[in-house]
């Protein structure tokens, strides 16, 4: 039977079959994506296609449907990864850094992604979820694991011998209270920081106060001084994609020699003068994914987190036959935080 797949190409989805050979190394797995979430990655990756196809999706739930014979999983096991396809050989697998392997594929920028009904897998790229979750929530783990990989980033910047650091609260500002924003949050909640959310998006803003945290609107940050050099750390969770991020503002926001860690990706020049992140002595660090070994600290840390959430999180479903109009919809940022794909059941 042929399987199914979205391919994108100068600006145009199309459904396309193909063949995907059963034959198996010892460690493969066949897996069938069920549920698939968009991320605005996938969006930049929209934006900067050119010539090569690309098949979208990796944030994702699937199942697993055939195993080799030395697989670590099994068939019918519930299963997530992280974009980045890691060898598990080279100098940066080997030492935990598996988001900067030498010999990586991606999932979902490339020629492979979660929007085709059967993926072929090695089984060290594959994280096995619980089974008493739904495939609503199970599809959030590995957004998650950007939230959290980007607070423990800031954690290990922390300074523990900076006396000014040491004897003052240890606040973070959070800009973008999508999603990944909100995951940061959470993280950081969990390590001991002071968070406040920065948001442009009113209704973003008020999903993040219902979840319990501090959150601000942009305009009333800018205007009150209450707020300028005030934080020691910042997490920029926003990007370009939906306009210009919150990165230009970091050294109106963040204290001398403050802290950063920016998650959102940013295709165009944020028109930002470098000169004075030197002149604060900022330190700045740039996420390219996340290690497996964070998702799987969310998948064995968060489950409960992940159930509590999910209604607040995934606003919107679509079928596999309506892809167009879910990707669509993802410009609506006043009702949306994530759009769902139902792959298949």
């Amino acid at each position: 039977m042929s399987e199914q797949k979205y391919i994108y190409n100068n600006g145009k989805f199309s459904k396309e079959s193909y063949e995907l050979d059963s034959k198996l190394d010892s460690n493969e797995v066949l897996v069938k994506p069920l549920r698939m979430l968009i991320c605005a990655s996938d969006l930049h990756h929209m934006r900067s296609q050119k010539d090569t196809p690309i098949v979208l999706g990796h944030e994702y739930v699937g199942r697993v449907t055939q195993v080799g014979d030395s697989a670590s999983l099994s068939i019918g096991d519930l299963i997530t990864s992280t974009a980045c396809l890691h060898c598990n050989e080279c100098k940066q697998c080997e030492a935990g850094f598996t988001n900067f392997c030498e010999n990586r594929d991606w999932l979902g920028f490339e020629n492979t992604g979660a929007l085709s009904t059967l993926v072929k897998f090695k089984d060290h790229h594959l994280v096995k979820l619980p089974k008493d979750i739904s495939l609503k929530q199970a599809s959030l783990f590995e957004v998650a694991s950007i939230g959290y990989q980007a607070a423990n980033l800031i954690k290990i910047m922390e300074c523990e011998c900076d006396p000014i650091v040491q004897s003052s609260t240890k606040e973070i500002l959070i800009c973008g209270a999508g999603p990944v924003g909100l995951f940061c949050a959470l993280a950081a909640e969990k390590l001991g920081y002071e968070v406040t959310l920065l948001e442009k998006v009113s209704t973003r803003a008020k999903k993040a106060t219902d979840l319990g945290f501090k959150c601000l609107l942009l305009p009333e940050v800018l205007m009150s001084k209450d707020h300028h050099h005030k934080f020691n750390f910042i997490i920029d969770a926003t990007g370009d994609v939906h306009g210009a991020g919150a990165f230009r503002y970091a050294p109106m926001l963040g204290c001398y020699r403050f802290k950063m860690v920016v998650v959102g990706k940013y295709l165009t020049d944020p028109k930002f003068e470098f000169s004075i992140l030197n002149n604060m002595g900022a330190t700045l660090s740039f996420m390219r994914g996340t290690p497996i070994s964070a998702l799987q600290s969310v998948v064995d840390e968060w489950k409960e987190d992940i159930v509590k959430w999910e209604p607040h999180l995934i606003t919107h479903e679509y079928e596999f036959d309506e892809v167009e109009a879910a990707y669509e919809t993802t410009s609506d940022l006043n009702s949306t935080c994530k759009i769902m794909i139902k792959v298949q059941d």
